[in-house]
């Protein structure tokens, strides 16, 4: 009470020095200023009693609020909005420094946890991440193979950004009898050691296989797949590019009966076939065993680009491709895309130079089979139809086939219908293949078949003027041929004789040497009959000569 007491009788003195101090203008107004700022210091010491406790900065009461104004103005004296306002300040000062304390922890407290799962993140990735894209090339290069004999051994693989494209490198691929079918990591070089091995290691009993052997390493091959296509059982590669193809490719355990048919081992169209869209192949060389002894020799891919690579017409998909460069035996060929501006078409065109003839007449009949030495270039023009399906004709072709699939079919008929079915989705019934052929035949030789059983009697009457006519040629021969196919003869072949392709320009060849020799015998005669006629003119000139001397 006596210090409450001394501090109201401050407070009265410092009022009435105020007071006093406002009859003079000039020293009044310093007065009131400074009996201001000593209220103001006043005020603070004394709610400084009040604010300095540590309960106070922990935690605020609100209630106590009017209790704690009261109790500073009956000690102090001061008036309750001037207490109020140094209050405020005093709490939300306090406020804000715990709010701002409060936000820094928790902005630490979350930082701290994002900070742990990137680096979590990134040490699962650095940890697993190779296994699990290895794991799962492996398992979609499985499903790609499950089908075929391929024994398939690559180094590094994994899966680029977006997880559609896969890629392997320094890859061995392998097919050879007896052979267990498999896609594994392995190293390259130990592949190749272990194939030479079972090659040097086989007896003679070996059960080699009637198929086409391969052993092939590719430093890298890029794959894209799509889903989509799966769904729609079109295959689920979408893109394929290799680089770097080395290896040999071996036929001479293929064999097959006299009287056999190359339609027989068509491709029969299955859901799944590989419908690829973009096909690429860069710096591939291989060396090609042919059977019946024939010599080995190098085929060579500088570059080719396919906009499609259909299984079930894999050979009519080369021969319209965008681009094919290389060399087959030592003869260079390319085939490319070339636009006609009569027509406002494109065309493909193929070409090769120097081709040795043997490649022509091995296992053939006609006079391809006939030539025994000399080169061969052939320069070919081909017109593949476009697929331009018709709205109506395209949901006829669904509704057809959702009729087969409802009330189903014969068990005999189904490789027919799948034929059938196959030509309809990109072609038309009367759609043609057109090739106009260009053969120059360089310093050939021909000679007489010793078995002639399979020609005719009238192709054995012309047997032999078109080899004497043949070799009369001391420098070439050229032949100008047109073949105009069915477009079902290329539903599921692969070559050009399962195609029938190779039987139809050998027997255009044969009638244009037909013609040929034709021709040549009517030009004799004519040479015949002018030079009689000449002769005889010259005579009857002479014979009157000498008549008008004598």
């Amino acid at each position: 009470m006596i210090l409450g007491r001394r501090k109201v009788l401050s407070w009265r003195k410092v009022y009435g020095v105020a007071t006093a101090g406002v009859q003079n203008y000039g020293s009044g107004r310093l007065a009131m200023m400074a009996a201001i700022k000593h209220t103001t210091t006043k005020t603070q010491s004394i709610s400084s009693r009040f604010y300095s406790t540590e309960d106070h900065r922990s935690s605020f009461n609100f209630g106590n609020i009017s209790e704690k104004l009261n109790e500073l103005k009956n000690v102090a004296g001061v008036s309750k909005r001037a207490l109020r306002q140094q209050y405020n300040e005093h709490y939300y000062q306090q406020y804000y420094q715990n709010l701002t304390k409060e936000r820094s922890q928790r902005f630490k407290r979350y930082f701290s946890i994002i900070l742990a799962a990137v680096v979590s993140w990134i040490v699962f990735s650095y940890v697993y991440n190779k296994q699990i894209k290895e794991f799962i090339a492996r398992t979609l290069g499985n499903y790609i193979t499950k089908n075929s004999r391929f024994t398939v051994i690559f180094e590094e693989a994994s899966i680029l950004p977006g997880w559609n494209k896969i890629y392997f490198k320094k890859c061995f691929i392998s097919k050879r009898p007896k052979s267990a079918k498999k896609f594994v990591k392995g190293s390259q070089q130990d592949a190749i050691d272990n194939a030479v091995k079972e090659q040097e290691s086989a007896v003679e009993d070996y059960d080699d296989g009637n198929y086409t052997q391969y052993d092939l390493t590719i430093n890298e091959i890029n794959m894209s797949i799509s889903f989509t296509k799966w769904f729609n059982s079109k295959g689920i590669l979408k893109d394929v590019e290799m680089k770097g193809v080395r290896g040999i490719i071996d036929r001479t355990h293929v064999n097959w009966d006299p009287n056999d048919d190359a339609r027989n081992y068509l491709n029969v169209p299955s859901p799944g076939d590989f419908n690829i869209e973009n096909f690429q192949i860069e710096d591939f060389l291989v060396t090609l065993y042919q059977p019946g002894g024939f010599r080995p020799f190098n085929i060579s891919i500088f570059n080719c680009q396919l906009s499609k690579l259909r299984q079930n017409w894999f050979l009519l998909d080369f021969l319209s491709a965008n681009n094919i460069n290389g060399s087959y035996d030592g003869s260079l060929f390319t085939i490319n895309k070339i636009f006609d501006q009569q027509k406002n078409d494109y065309f493909t065109r193929c070409r090769i130079d120097g081709l040795n003839v043997d490649h022509l007449n091995a296992g053939m009949d006609g006079p391809l089979g006939w030539i025994v030495k000399g080169t061969v270039d052939m320069c070919g023009d081909i017109r593949v139809p476009r697929n331009n399906h018709k709205v109506q004709e395209f949901f006829k072709l669904i509704k057809d086939e959702m009729a087969e699939n409802i009330f189903g079919s014969d068990s005999a008929n189904d490789v027919s219908e799948d034929y059938e079915r196959e030509y309809k989705a990109y072609y038309h019934e009367d759609d043609k293949f057109g090739l106009r052929l260009r053969l120059q035949l360089n310093n050939v030789k021909a000679k007489i078949p010793l078995f002639t059983n399979e020609l005719s009697y009238i192709n054995f009457a012309l047997m032999r003027p078109i080899v004497g006519y043949i070799n009369s040629r001391q420098t070439f021969v050229a032949i100008n041929c047109e073949v105009i196919k069915s477009m079902k003869d290329f539903n599921g072949s692969w070559t050009i004789y399962d195609s029938l392709l190779m039987d139809d320009i050998s027997e255009k060849v044969y009638e244009e040497f037909g013609n040929y020799v034709i021709d040549e015998e009517q030009k004799s005669k004519r040479v015949k009959k002018i030079g009689f006629w000449a002769l005889q003119i010259m005579l009857q000139v002479f014979l009157f000569g000498l008549s008008s001397i004598g």
